[in-house]
């Protein structure tokens, strides 16, 4: 697979390094800037390998060192058919890296003094309602961003609605564990400070994102509508895997529900800004846009990852202790690690078809953005620690590899999942009534909303909101449905 990366031959003399040096910088992929970063020709290197080991279709990388953007440059195709290449320019979407854009709009309100961090949320939204009346009162604006509240809906995105709805249906579902107990990964409450954002300022999440952040630090490219993304005419396509190679597939998310979990779409252009944003505190080239104060809550860890729900891949890979990660919690958009003595602030994004890893030594001012087209989930995660050790001055240990065999481990455990499950199935048994008797509209009380199913030709067809699953006959009366 060509990937187009270009890069300088290793020197033996300072001379020819330099002069190496001047024509990578001549060849290589359009850059915002180019005041260096030591071991960028070392991770090239590496980027060109991981993207081999994956057949990673494409990917956008935003360096950012000492407030200047060291590097921001595209890698691959943006479409395995068209070979069209990946720009700085070039818009992914980042999925679950926009809830560090989340927390940061909820930073802008406190500052503007339109809410407090420990303000109750039904002050805001007398309409929202969890199963326990209790905890109803006592879920504040902080319990929202750090993923210790325990609540979550059991609807079906993409059969909501809208995001009122969805949210709303949340006093139907069970508390994944007791409130503030533990950490617990959810979208819904990120779902929900949007809805808050949204009520105090009379605009949509995305709306106030823009004029607070995205204008102010000049990116132009950045939006949270996957229709105008995938418009755009350099967009990527997302990739998943198909019989062990990566197929386009279409650009569909939830923007009417989950804004600001996920949705967000941007280049890597724009993410060298939102880093050097981050590691000012707050600050960049003079402007503040949130203050110290209420920045620092950013990256202050709030929840330590404990309990059942707390699975890390990076102890699963780099392992606990004084040469891997040691306290590890969730601040508010952010997870926080501490590795080898440095302070790592990071986030990941999965969504069909994208991945996003975002990660900083705000110590050193050191911060890396990867935006890739792909499905595959390990990917991003094993060039940020790369970058991390190159960073650092760390060598020994092949992080590509290591995160490569943790992803192919994970495969092998679904697949004899799924083999466990169809050998438990046996011989189908036949339905008891004709499939054309399925076909009409359904709706509970809110696990998962209102659907439709249809007939295809001889096939059915359930349909959520914008998305469509075929209906497959599993046994007797139940179908698996599949995208």
């Amino acid at each position: 697979m060509s990937i187009g990366l270009r890069r300088s031959p290793l020197a033996v003399a300072q001379v020819l390094a330099l002069l190496c040096e001047l024509v990578s910088l001549a060849l290589a992929p359009p850059a915002i800037a180019q005041p260096g970063w030591q071991p960028r020709t070392a991770f090239e290197r590496d980027i060109a390998r991981a993207m081999e080991r994956w057949d990673q279709p494409g990917l956008a990388v935003a360096l950012v060192k000492d407030g200047q953007t060291a590097f921001a440059a595209g890698y691959g195709v943006r479409d395995v058919r068209t070979g069209a290449p990946v720009t700085p320019d070039t818009l992914f979407g980042i999925a679950s890296c926009s809830k560090a854009f989340g927390s940061a709009v909820v930073a802008h309100l406190v500052d503007r003094g339109q809410l407090g961090w420990e303000d109750p949320v039904v002050r805001h939204l007398p309409w929202f309602a969890a199963r326990d009346p209790w905890v109803t009162g006592e879920l504040r604006v902080r319990d929202l961003l750090s993923n210790r509240s325990g609540l979550r809906s059991d609807m079906v995105r993409e059969s909501a609605p809208d995001r009122a709805t969805y949210l709303r249906s949340i006093r139907h579902a069970d508390p994944i564990h007791p409130f503030r107990a533990q950490f617990s990964y959810t979208n819904d409450m990120f779902t929900l400070s949007g809805e808050l954002v949204s009520t105090l300022t009379g605009q949509r999440w995305d709306e106030v994102a823009r004029a607070a952040l995205w204008s102010p630090l000049g990116m132009a490219r950045t939006n949270a509508d996957h229709r105008a993304a995938r418009a755009d005419p350099d967009s990527a396509v997302p990739h998943v895997l198909v019989n062990g190679r990566q197929q386009p597939i279409a650009w569909i998310y939830e923007d009417h529900v989950a804004h600001p979990s996920g949705g967000v779409n941007s280049s890597a252009g724009d993410m060298a800004a939102w880093l050097r944003f981050q590691l000012g505190g707050g600050t960049v080239d003079g402007q503040t846009l949130i203050s110290a104060t209420n920045f620092a809550q950013l990256h202050t860890a709030h929840t330590p990852l404990r309990g059942p729900f707390a699975d890390s891949e990076y102890t699963a890979v780099l392992g606990e202790g004084p040469m891997g990660v040691r306290d590890e919690a969730y601040a508010l958009g952010w997870y926080i690690h501490h590795y080898r003595g440095a302070r790592v602030v990071w986030h990941s994004g999965a969504i069909d078809g994208f991945r996003c890893m975002v990660a900083m030594i705000p110590e050193r001012g050191f911060g890396i953005a990867l935006l890739a087209n792909g499905s595959t989930a390990q990917f991003a995660a094993g060039l940020a620690q790369t970058a991390i050790d190159h960073e650092l001055g760390i060598e020994g240990r092949d992080w590509i590899d290591s995160f490569w065999q943790r992803q192919v481990a994970r495969e092998t455990a679904e697949a004899a999942q799924r083999a466990a499950l169809l050998a438990e199935r046996g011989p189908a048994r036949r339905l008891s009534f004709a499939p054309a008797q399925l076909v009409g509209r359904y709706a509970d009380e809110g696990r998962v909303g209102t659907v439709a199913v249809k007939q295809r030709g001889e096939r059915l067809v359930l349909r959520m909101g914008g998305v469509a699953f075929d209906l497959d006959h599993w046994d007797a009366d139940t179908f698996e449905a599949r995208i």
